[in-house]
């Protein structure tokens, strides 16, 4: 499944007023599900909806994301303290979250397998806090994180998303979350848009700004 017009406008969020932008890209956009792709045309859309614990900064530095700081209790053991946010649909962020996406990215019909895959267990620790265990040292963690977006646990079961569904390998079978998505970043799907974006002929959504949370 293919976008074939990518976002035909992206609004700006401005403090004062918000500027239309126009953007392209030189491939279709696969999906819109966080865990369903590693295309980098993909992710370009993608990582403007969903967060990560960490991600990469304006000099490429590990900073932090849905993850306010972290810590490691020992050479396997981290624990990540959470951002206060709500997803997109006014769903509060927490822990479970967190929890929800480490299993779903670790099947076998997710493309993000890569990023979690030294991860032993996830334990919400309490609403705000997480603990990772990893199946060995694992040096690289954070950097690995960048690649790897939260979802919500109530929007996703609610719409029958608890797999990912990924297009270019036809894993798994295409659910709510491949055409409509809901995160915690700056840019939200708004079906009300008057710009189209359509996925396998089928208008779904349009990107526009998302007021802060």
């Amino acid at each position: 499944m293919k976008f074939t017009a990518l976002i035909a406008a992206l609004f700006l969020a401005l403090p004062a007023a918000a500027a239309e932008l126009r953007v392209g890209n030189a491939v279709d956009t696969a999906t819109l599900d966080p865990h369903g792709s590693t295309e980098t045309n993909t992710l370009g859309t993608i990582l403007n909806i969903y967060e990560g614990l960490v991600r990469r900064g304006r000099e490429l530095a590990i900073e932090p994301a849905l993850a306010k700081r972290w810590e490691v209790l020992s050479p396997t053991h981290w624990r990540f303290h959470l951002r206060k946010t709500k997803f997109q649909d006014g769903t509060p962020f927490t822990a479970d979250d967190v929890v929800f996406s480490v299993h779903r990215a670790q099947e076998l019909t997710s493309e993000a397998r890569p990023a979690v895959r030294t991860i032993a267990s996830v334990e919400a620790v309490a609403p705000d806090t997480v603990d990772i265990t990893t199946t060995a040292p694992d040096p690289i963690l954070l950097s690995e994180l960048c690649n790897f977006y939260i979802m919500s646990r109530v929007w996703s079961e609610a719409h029958g998303s608890q797999s990912a569904f990924t297009p270019t390998r036809n894993a798994g079978a295409e659910n709510w979350a491949t055409r409509h998505a809901n995160g915690t970043g700056p840019y939200l799907a708004c079906a009300s848009c008057s710009s189209r974006t359509r996925l396998g002929g089928t208008r779904t959504t349009a990107t526009s700004p998302r007021r802060p949370s």
